[in-house]
């Protein structure tokens, strides 16, 4: 909704102008969504700790702050679990890495991630945090 503007005629044919002001809708300052997410026990390169795998998130972050903004999902993004244990970030060979740079406002990030968590955890949440900014999918 934005603000919009009526249009009336009055008797004399010319028109005259009320406007009225619709509740403004708010752009959330972050958003995120989750595309798939698939687990691995590894690679050559990467091999998780024994009884753990790696869940490999493929996300979309968007921001609509008020100026370009740094998106580093190993400083900012984790996965939660029903218990509030958090997982970070780590390393395993991805098809299409999340890439941490500058991003304008409004432009998509898009890519994997990869966490190494237990393989009998419940209640997985994957988390974007920018300043105090949170967002969280279930997995």
């Amino acid at each position: 909704i934005r603000d919009y503007i009526n249009y009336d005629e009055d008797p004399d044919n010319q028109v005259s102008q009320s406007q009225t002001k619709a509740p403004a809708t708010k752009i959330p300052p972050l958003t995120a969504s989750i595309s798939s997410v698939s687990y691995s026990d590894g690679d050559p390169s990467f091999q998780p700790m024994p009884g753990q795998h790696y869940a490999i998130v493929d996300v979309d972050v968007v921001h609509n702050l008020d100026a370009p903004t740094w998106l580093s999902p190993l400083l900012q993004s984790f996965i939660v679990d029903a218990a509030g244990k958090k997982y970070e970030l780590s390393p395993i060979t991805l098809e299409q890495p999340f890439d941490a740079r500058e991003y304008k406002i409004g432009e998509h990030a898009t890519g994997e991630l990869s966490y190494m968590i237990p393989k009998n955890v419940n209640g997985l949440n994957w988390c974007y945090e920018i300043k105090t900014l949170k967002v969280c999918k279930p997995l």
